[in-house]
């Protein structure tokens, strides 16, 4: 089972990955959620909204290059855990880096290019696939059949809810992340982090689900697998 403090040793790790991959655009320390937040993101009508909302409220944890947001959750006495979530930016973002070297020139200075890429973030164009994820670790809401205890949620305030059997830490979910959404970076981190990611991959077990969270009408569905007990038989096997 995780604890505060090794939830935070893990998220720091996390962050040093992103940072390593060069995702990484800023931390936000300490994220804020207060009741005020909440009733602010709960008013949002659409996705842009609501992303918004936890944008303005600084209610997110990191924020990648591309102005995705990403929060962390540790409530040891709430029914839901852990909630690692990501917000994709909404709009159609070009990180500085890129943005300099799609619109930069030798013949304008520092001043200028900080001053055009104000400008573009200013009127940023909607994107029509920006989805948000969400890992929800809620044994306390378990229910037979119909309520996993570990799942994804994926879009915007729709009812899915896709068990996998594994509770997943920070650096569970930027794994997921980096290989869904940033297969760039995801093919760096093969040749770069390879030993990292397998370590990570590895630690991911179905200890804290078998045999409690599941049973019976469980076995109807589809679920996500962890591979911790593939790497296991690899060492046994070597």
């Amino acid at each position: 089972m995780i604890t505060l403090q090794s939830f935070r040793a893990d998220l720091m790790r996390a962050t040093r990955l992103l940072d390593n991959l060069s995702l990484l655009n800023y931390r936000n320390v300490p994220s804020h959620s207060s009741r005020i937040t909440i009733e602010a993101i709960r008013k949002a009508s659409t996705y842009e909204e609501e992303y918004l909302a936890y944008k303005n409220a600084q209610a997110f944890d990191l924020i990648l290059e591309d102005e995705s947001l990403l929060f962390f959750r540790y409530a040891e006495s709430s029914q839901t855990m852990l909630s690692d979530g990501s917000l994709q930016c909404p709009y159609h973002v070009l990180s500085y880096d890129d943005f300099v070297q799609e619109y930069g020139s030798d013949t304008v200075d520092q001043v200028e290019i900080d001053g055009l890429y104000e400008e573009y973030l200013e009127q940023p164009s909607l994107r029509n696939n920006a989805m948000p994820v969400r890992y929800d670790w809620s044994p306390k809401l378990y229910k037979e059949g119909m309520h996993p205890a570990s799942h994804f949620h994926f879009g915007y305030r729709t009812d899915v809810r896709l068990s996998i059997d594994a509770l997943l830490r920070p650096t569970h979910f930027i794994l997921f992340m980096l290989r869904q959404f940033y297969l760039a970076q995801w093919s760096t981190a093969h040749n770069d982090y390879f030993d990292e990611l397998a370590s990570i991959a590895e630690s991911a077990q179905d200890k804290d689900i078998l045999p409690n969270f599941r049973c019976g009408k469980d076995h109807l569905e589809l679920r996500l697998t962890s591979f911790g007990s593939y790497f296991s038989k690899l060492k046994i096997l070597a």
